[in-house]
């Protein structure tokens, strides 16, 4: 058995041409909107694995737009075209470039969903904070004013609005990625089967590996946070016009604090970026000797070369775990950036704020 999955049962499957007929089709292709934003399509399949051991009778099939096949052609055409677009304009193929015309209408429409709720929300949610408080400052006694119970329950609302919505948007991107990993993990496949023996001496075995066991789940991380990259100017926009509105030219002086954070982590993210290409380097070497060692195991078992090859592997590993640590270090610094920048720039923000001449309420500072 394996992550719940009776593994036994593989073996009375019947490996034909008719064994995809008997999956049961996918229940999220007929799943409406509310099924979809709830799960609900999928509460069957979990019941079933509360009260029984699952066998891969029990799987669902794959949507028809996520097949690799389907999928894996469709990039093909597109890389196809680039080829002859790069040869034609004396350039090399971009496969940045090729993902982003296949998959690029799709990414946009969820990133600007993304961008105009995480904008709205975000003041929203901020202003309805600050009355909140404001109210209570105010009204002693709930008796007075039922106001700020209103005020309670639109915050809980917009807190439960962006908490869907952002749910959605992770698993659009999350569903998106997924297509781009198995896209291009197709595409290097159907290349490897074209390449002749003697051009496999500059592309290893081990770099394959790496290539569509590791670095296609970059794609996670890359579609997770891209967004960002013009949310966070936007929103520093509009953060800096509201707060000019509630504390003046201090305002300011708060954000040029936050902004005096970006070079440096700008800086560590391209010493991150160089670690992990060292990274890659070394894990492509490594698992290259690993495939050469189980090729070669009887010659190894013969001449008793167990411990050269033994020392000669830890070396290897250890090279590659010491990158590694650097690059954890490095980003668990720029992990800390999220948890004291925007503290130390309301700091200064209030500081600023109070030595101007004015008078600080808990109010402003919400």
């Amino acid at each position: 058995m394996r992550n719940g999955i009776n593994i036994s049962s593989f073996k009375t499957l019947k490996m034909d041409a008719t064994f995809k007929e008997e999956i049961p089709p996918n229940p999220r292709s007929k799943a409406n909107i509310f099924e979809i934003i709830t799960y609900r399509w999928i509460l069957k399949f979990i019941k079933k694995a509360l009260n029984k051991e699952l066998d891969f009778n029990d799987l669902y099939n794959v949507l028809d737009g996520d097949s690799s096949e389907l999928l894996g052609n469709k990039l093909q055409k597109f890389w196809d075209d680039e080829l002859i677009y790069a040869k034609t304009n004396k350039r090399k193929p971009c496969l940045v470039k090729t993902l982003f015309k296949m998959f690029g209408s799709n990414f946009m429409f969820s990133s600007t969903y993304l961008t105009v709720f995480q904008i709205i929300l975000s003041i929203g949610i901020s202003t309805m904070v600050g009355l909140i408080v404001n109210h209570f400052e105010t009204n002693t006694y709930f008796d007075q004013n039922p106001v700020g119970v209103y005020l309670a329950i639109g915050l809980v609302s917009l807190l439960l609005i962006r908490a869907i919505i952002y749910n959605i948007v992770s698993m659009s991107n999350a569903h998106l990625s997924m297509q781009m990993r198995v896209a291009t993990c197709d595409l290097i496949y159907n290349k490897t089967l074209r390449l002749k023996i003697n051009s496999l001496d500059p592309t290893t075995t081990g770099h394959i590996i790496n290539l569509m066991s590791n670095d296609v789940n970059r794609f996670d991380v890359s579609l997770m946070y891209l967004p960002f990259l013009w949310i966070g100017p936007l929103e520093t926009f509009v953060t800096i016009y509201f707060l000019w509105q509630e504390v003046g030219v201090s305002s300011v002086i708060g954000v040029m604090t936050l902004l005096i954070f970006i070079p440096l982590q700008i800086w560590l993210a391209s010493i991150t970026s160089n670690i992990r290409l060292k990274i890659a380097e070394r894990t492509d070497k490594r698992v290259n000797l690993m495939n050469e060692i189980i090729s070669g195991l009887q010659t190894i078992k013969m001449y008793t070369w167990e411990p050269f090859f033994d020392n000669l592997t830890k070396q290897l590993r250890r090279n590659e775990m010491t990158k590694i640590i650097e690059a954890s270090y490095i980003k668990r610094i720029l992990t800390s950036f999220f948890l004291f920048n925007t503290r130390i720039a309301l700091f200064v923000n209030i500081f600023a704020y109070v030595l101007l001449g004015n008078y600080i309420t808990a109010s402003k500072v919400m």
